[in-house]
């Protein structure tokens, strides 16, 4: 198998009905039941009963028979808690039905991180537009403990459009409203008593499964193997529960018999132990319990876990003589024991050969990690205990789990890492992130001291840069974020990674540096595009059209701010941090006031999100601007809004000039406005405003000399000329005073 194919093969077998068993026992009564639900009526078949009672392939069998291309077949397993993997996998199963689903909703799965609220109008949207039946399978709802994704699922099936039709196959009944349901006869309820099997299917079934054993000589119906009254009696041992019928056939199958056998997860575990386990050749033994740490199986997977080289050809034969290995694809690629089967050989793996589990579960993480599937690698790695290097491998595929929306899935990682984290460098950043995007400052703020701490104290550290550079920026210190901004650059670090480039483009743009802007915003937009990186791919046009708007250029203002927003339309980031400036931006530069007044407005609500942040003062100050130049009554707010968010602020960059030049324009002033600005005492020399762009890096004098080529005794006489020419008396009036006049 081609590596760059397995980790699509694996989630593709998701999205398909197993394969069916051979001889199988068609249950007419059951089939019927599951066509009457597609009348247009019914919005949910729930089938709803213990392991090993059929419910799959019922399931499986009606889909078969089912008009081609009008059934959507989802398989859950444990991850697919997280939102953004739930709503990506029925996405991606009813794209297989209705073409184009995937185009129009993922990006929003991504975008919202699997906000049904986002996710579910596109989706039905999407759905309600196609004319014929539709039919979504989801199989092993149980694994879901997520109350989000429970609310949002019951949300889609109040809005599915009529010719769309859910059935779940669960262990246990979801949290809906199913009363309501019953009530409105949109719900069939198939149960375990109606999946039982008696009379000639439960004989059919032991039947079946008697003569996929090799040599099995096993008949039925009054034949050698087993009478009619041995069907009743095994029947009324098993209940007739399916996984014990096929387990009956098995032991009929393998020369046994039925003595001792009941229905009961204590007396299945016994007999799979004791005769089906004992029954197997060394080989068979040692490789079963061997991959029963994996909840699916290849053969080059089972190869870097057994150390052997025939693991495709040893599945066909397994899967060849027990119904309780299932296929997962028509190729035969992909298989997965039968829960029962796998519960049972993990607790005998964990009986008798403990000391190899945990090297076992490393190899599955090598191997899935060398295939891409960074979330079973974590899992595997976890579960062999190794938090260091399930944190080394959390940080490294973080953006990854970032584009595509599992926020869910990376709190649960940095949490399962524990400690670990606080030992990891870009784990620490990754938290910190995660922290600030949650609007959780004080836990960003330490996580950003651990991870500065990490880097051996360099906050201009490539994983630690961005959150660095972004925590200063928003929280209203321009002149920090700039000096990290600076040394990054300068390193040639910023070319790493689209974000960190992004980050340091951002940071001259706000440092009054809007030229120097330009390189690094490039390269974040071809770094985001290579990537890729949907979010830094709506950011990055919308800092250039803020430089754009710096440097007077309307044009390209107005060409970066349409890009920014159009990709967030498309990608579904119309609400992620900072894409709203584009709106402002644009309304800053439009020749239609009416239109700009609207985006100006629509640009500060949606930045208001983030209160007391420097880039809501932006907003505040673009619509300040273009609602007071249109006479709008409703303008001095905004400026005075932006001012007291402003006056928070350590150092609001050209942000804080920006504010005060059009405060001055539109003669508008508020309680929290500092002083007017006085005249230049003297208007300062070229050295001297040499020196004065280093002010705000955050270098020592000495270190500004050294940057300069000139002695320390030239930085402090220079330094004393700025502050007397400006009126000011320390280093930071100075900066603000500087930027308030258009010297910075």
């Amino acid at each position: 198998m081609d590596q760059a194919d397995p980790a699509e093969e694996l989630a593709a077998t998701k999205l398909r009905p197993p394969v069916l068993p051979r001889g199988l026992v068609r249950r007419a009564p059951l089939v019927d039941a599951l066509d009457a639900a597609t009348d247009g009526r019914t919005r949910l078949v729930l089938v709803s009963a213990p392991a090993g009672a059929g419910k799959s392939t019922l399931v499986g069998s009606w889909a078969a028979g089912r008009p081609d291309g009008s059934v959507a077949w989802f398989q859950v397993e444990d991850a697919d808690a997280d939102p953004a993997r739930f709503w990506a996998y029925v996405t991606l199963a009813l794209d297989r039905v209705v073409a184009g689903v995937a185009d129009r909703v993922l990006p929003a799965v991504r975008a919202s991180g699997g906000d049904a609220a986002v996710v579910v109008p596109r989706l039905v949207n999407a759905l309600d537009a196609h004319a014929g039946a539709i039919t979504l399978v989801v199989d092993d709802y149980h694994l879901i403990d997520a109350p989000v994704v429970h609310e949002g699922f019951e949300r889609f099936l109040e809005l599915a459009p009529p010719h769309v039709l859910v059935v779940v196959a669960t262990r246990l009944d979801p949290p809906f409203r199913l009363g309501r349901l019953r009530v409105r006869r949109e719900l069939v309820d198939i149960r375990a008593r109606d999946l039982r099997f008696e009379g000639a299917d439960a004989a059919a079934l032991v039947g079946v499964a008697g003569n996929d054993a090799p040599g099995s000589g096993a008949t039925v119906n009054g034949t050698a193997g087993i009478d009619d009254a041995e069907v009743e009696r095994l029947v009324a041992r098993t209940e007739g529960w399916a996984a014990g019928l096929v387990l009956a056939g098995l032991s009929l199958g393998a020369g046994g018999g039925f003595a001792g056998f009941e229905n009961g997860d204590r007396l299945v575990a016994e007999y799979l132990t004791d005769e089906l386990l004992d029954a197997l050749d060394d080989d068979d033994r040692h490789r079963m319990l061997r991959t029963a740490i994996l909840d699916r199986l290849a053969g080059p997977l089972v190869d870097a876990v057994c150390g052997t080289t025939d693991g495709a050809a040893w599945l066909h034969r397994l899967a060849g003589v027990n119904q309780l290995v299932i296929g997962l694809d028509g190729s035969g690629t992909w298989f997965r024991y039968h829960h029962l089967l796998r519960d049972v050989l993990r607790a005998e793996a964990g009986r008798v050969i403990t000391g190899e589990l945990d090297g076992l579960h490393l190899r599955a993480a090598d191997w899935f990690e060398s295939t891409g599937r960074a979330v079973d690698a974590i899992d595997h790695t976890l579960a062999a205990g190794d938090r260091a290097r399930a944190a080394a491998l959390l940080a490294s595929q973080a953006t990854t789990l970032l584009n595509a929306g599992q926020f869910t899935t990376l709190v649960r990682y940095l949490g399962a890492v524990g400690e670990a984290a606080d030992h990891n460098v870009g784990c620490a950043a990754l938290a910190g992130w995660l922290a600030l995007s949650q609007g959780s400052w004080d836990d960003g703020a330490r996580w950003l001291l651990r991870a500065i701490e990490l880097a051996d104290g360099d906050a201009a550290h490539p994983e630690v840069a961005p959150l660095a550079i972004t925590a200063s920026l928003t929280s209203g210190d321009v002149a920090t974020g700039l000096t990290i901004a600076r040394t990054v650059h300068d390193r040639g670090d910023h070319t790493r990674t689209a974000r960190l480039a992004m980050m340091v483009g951002g940071a001259f743009v706000l440092g009054g540096d809007p030229a120097r802007a330009a390189g690094p915003l490039a390269e974040a937009a071809a770094l985001a595009e290579r990537e890729p990186d949907h979010y830094v791919a709506v950011v990055t046009p919308v800092f250039g059209a803020m430089a754009a708007v710096e440097l007077g250029d309307r044009g390209r203002a107005t060409r970066l701010a349409e890009q920014s927003i159009a990709l967030a339309v498309e990608v579904a980031h119309e609400d992620a941090p900072l894409a709203c400036l584009a709106m402002s931006a644009l309304g800053r530069v439009s020749d239609d006031p009416e239109w700009a007044a609207g985006l100006v407005r629509r640009g500060a609500e949606l930045a208001a999100r983030s209160p007391d942040n420097l880039f809501l003062a932006y907003a505040h100050t673009c619509a300040g601007e273009v609602l007071c130049a249109a006479g709008e009554p409703d303008g001095p707010d905004h400026l005075v809004e932006a001012r007291r968010v402003v006056a928070g602020c350590r150092d609001p960059g050209s942000v804080g000039a920006d504010l005060a030049r059009i405060e001055a324009r539109h003669r508008v002033a508020s309680a929290s406005a500092p002083d007017p600005v006085p005249e230049l005492v003297e208007e300062p020399t070229d050295r001297e405003l040499a020196v004065l762009r280093y002010l705000p890096s955050g270098l020592s004098q000495r270190e500004i000399a050294a940057e300069l080529y000139v002695s320390i005794n030239t930085v402090k006489t220079h330094t004393r000329g700025l502050y007397r020419k400006l009126g000011v008396t320390d280093r930071r009036e100075a900066i603000h005073r500087a930027r308030r006049l258009g010297l910075l």
